[in-house]
């Protein structure tokens, strides 16, 4: 599972990624963090510490001005969700068992240790550009009656 800190976090990126340039076109133009927590639902000021964290990392880059916000630092196709956890929650595995003790407890830890590779493993294996295919296939896959 992911904390709702990330998940809001890769809803903005994934905004930002419709603005970013391809190919010849210039770099994206800048999005406020105003309009992308408006159009999700996401608290403002919270959406505005996610991306001074996600600034600080190199995932975003900040423009000031009048007509200033936000941006991707690369593409969509470059970054993976793996980017955004390794910002923004701690992955690490855990190295010692609640019930220490116990003899199971090194068992325990490297069952604990594979999931988390493989959490890992799965999240760097999807990127943005890949993320926003999948929402706008399921977009389109809606019936109305």
């Amino acid at each position: 599972m992911l904390s709702a800190k990330t998940q809001y976090a890769i809803l903005a990126l994934l905004e930002l990624s419709q603005e970013h340039g391809e190919g010849l076109r210039p770099a994206a133009r800048p999005t406020t963090a105003a309009s992308i927590a408006q159009r999700h639902g996401i608290p403002s000021t919270f959406l505005v510490q996610i991306l001074h964290e996600l600034k600080r990392a190199g995932v975003v880059a900040s423009v000031r001005g009048p007509c200033g916000g936000y941006r991707l630092s690369r593409t969509p196709g470059e970054l993976t969700l793996a980017d955004v956890v390794d910002v923004l929650e701690a992955t690490e595995p855990p190295h010692q068992c609640a019930a220490g003790q116990s003899p199971f407890a090194p068992a325990l830890v490297d069952v604990c240790g594979d999931l988390t590779r493989s959490r890992r493993d799965i999240l760097a294996s999807v990127t943005l550009a890949e993320l926003a295919d999948r929402g706008a296939a399921a977009a389109g896959a809606m019936w109305h009656i």
